[in-house]
């Protein structure tokens, strides 16, 4: 149990405080000759070790599940992606496949809320997939042949916040 809560808690950010084997000590320190105390005590403590050991593994868990939401790829040209910039997020559509790490993307300019077009001059960049925020995205092109919306828009603002939060912080 205790080589568990020890490889949980090696994972854990070091500006985390975490107690040393205190409760240890408290057994150590027992009377040898009191053996029905001493198998309360350590059952009692085996419980205090399994619910700190649980609520470790919640925190390792939530941090993990969040920084996994944005562990996304490339995956061939012509897919939409929304990407991460320290001022906002773009969606674009990547022109270039060149790796699952890098793509060469064409960003649209957002008209209003989920409507966007090409801008007058090319936004192009290269892009590593670290800043993905999300990808797959369905976009389509509007009656008037000029602008485009997203079919079931995620929340960008709340992943560009969610991923600002995480590494940009």
């Amino acid at each position: 149990m205790k080589d568990r809560l020890t490889q949980i808690i090696k994972y854990l950010p070091q500006d985390i405080p975490v107690d040393s084997d205190e409760s240890s000590s408290d057994v150590d320190n027992e009377s040898s000759s009191d053996v029905d105390n001493e198998s309360c005590d350590d059952a009692d403590m085996d419980m205090d070790l399994e619910l700190e050991l649980e609520a470790v593994e919640q925190a390792v868990s939530a941090g993990s599940s969040a920084a996994s939401n944005f562990n996304l790829k490339f995956v061939r040209q012509g897919d939409w992606v929304c990407v991460y910039y320290d001022e906002d997020y773009y969606v674009g559509q990547v022109i270039d496949f060149k790796s699952s790490e890098v793509s060469t993307v064409q960003f649209l300019k957002t008209v209003s809320d989920n409507i966007y077009r090409w801008p007058r001059t090319d936004d192009v960049a290269d892009i590593q997939s670290s800043f993905l925020l999300c990808s797959d995205l369905d976009v389509n092109l509007s009656a008037n042949g000029r602008t485009f919306n997203i079919r079931d828009p995620p929340d960008f603002q709340h992943l560009w916040t969610e991923y600002k939060e995480l590494y940009a912080s």
